[in-house]
C-alpha cells in the first residue's frame, strides 16, 4: 500500500513539472522582439488574397489603436458592405506579421486585451510559428459573418484553418466580436 502512494506522489511531481515547463514555454515572451509596422491598410477586400510578404524581421513599433479613417463619414454604401471582409482580412494580415497590437485594433473593445485577444499573447503566439500564418481567402457569409481560410505551421503538423468570424458595427467601425476556428 505504501508503494502505491509513493508511485502516485512521484507521478504527481512529474505531471506538475511537465505542466510547469509547458506553461513557461507557451507564455514566454520573445526577447528583443518589437511589433512591426502594420500592413493592414494595404489589404484589398477581395475573395482571394496573395500570401503575405515575409513578416520577419519586425522593426518599427506600432500605435496601440488604429487611427480613424477621415473618409469614413463619406463612405459609400458599397464600401460599408465590404467593411466586414476588410476588417477580417486586416486582422489576419496583422496576425501573419505577428503583430498582436495591430490585430487587437480590429477586436470589439469589450474583448480587447482579454484571454485569446490579449495583444502580447497574440504577438507571442503568432511569432512563434515555424511557418507564419498565410491568409488564403476571405468570404462574406451574411451581413455580419465572414469566413476566413488560412494556413500555418506551429509544430510538425500544418494547420489548414477555417474560421467563422462574427463582426459588429461599433461607432462607425466594423469590429470582430467572435471567432470560431478549427485550428
Amino acid at each position: 500500500m505504501q508503494a502505491l502512494w509513493l508511485r502516485l506522489a512521484v507521478a504527481g511531481l512529474v505531471l506538475t513539472a511537465g505542466f510547469t515547463g509547458w506553461y513557461v514555454y507557451v507564455t514566454r515572451t520573445v526577447p528583443g522582439a518589437r511589433p512591426s509596422a502594420s500592413t493592414a491598410d494595404a489589404v484589398p477586400s477581395v475573395v482571394q488574397l496573395e500570401p503575405a510578404a515575409a513578416p520577419w524581421p519586425l522593426s518599427a513599433p506600432l500605435p496601440l489603436a488604429a487611427a480613424p479613417d477621415p473618409r469614413a463619414a463619406t463612405a459609400t454604401p458599397a464600401a460599408q458592405d465590404n467593411a466586414p471582409t476588410d476588417a477580417v482580412a486586416k486582422f489576419y494580415r496583422a496576425l501573419s506579421a505577428g503583430d498582436g497590437h495591430a490585430a487587437a485594433a480590429f477586436i470589439t473593445p469589450g474583448r480587447r486585451g482579454v484571454g485569446p485577444y490579449d495583444e502580447v499573447r497574440m504577438s507571442t503566439f503568432y511569432r512563434s510559428f515555424k511557418e507564419p500564418l498565410r491568409l488564403q481567402s476571405v468570404r462574406q457569409i451574411d451581413a455580419d459573418r465572414v469566413e476566413a481560410r488560412y494556413s500555418y505551421r506551429a509544430t510538425r503538423t500544418p494547420c489548414q484553418g477555417v474560421a467563422i468570424v462574427e463582426t459588429e458595427r461599433v461607432m462607425d467601425q466594423t469590429l470582430i466580436r467572435r471567432i470560431r476556428a478549427n485550428c
